[in-house]
């Protein structure tokens, strides 16, 4: 075998075996949050994934969302979600520093 064969067996071989990864992270991280109860204040964020966000919570949780565009979660919010369910509520104090309710989301890919 010459290096060109070698070549075209070894490149499509790992980019397959990196979407066979990222797609097997992605359900891991969805089934996780879908499995999590929360009822915390976020206290940081990381952007280390392409389409998603890593929330840390006061309670030492923390979660990926997917598709976290725009002002849903922001440093400081209150996030609320029971055991089983993709639908989280977002609470956001106001100018008296009271939580108050900001909206509910749901962890899929139409967010």
């Amino acid at each position: 075998m010459d290096l060109r064969k070698i070549m075209n067996i070894i490149i499509p071989s790992i980019l397959l075996l990196g979407f066979i990864v990222y797609t097997t992270t992605g359900i891991i991280y969805r089934k996780h949050f879908y499995q999590t109860k929360i009822n915390s204040v976020v206290i940081k964020t990381n952007d280390w994934l392409v389409n998603s966000r890593e929330y840390f919570f006061s309670d030492d949780n923390h979660v990926d969302l997917l598709h976290p565009w725009g002002n849903k979660i922001l440093i400081g919010d209150s996030i609320s979600k029971p055991a089983g369910s993709n639908i989280y509520r977002v609470y956001r104090k106001d100018k008296y520093g009271v939580y108050v309710f900001f909206g509910e989301y749901a962890n899929d890919k139409s967010n």
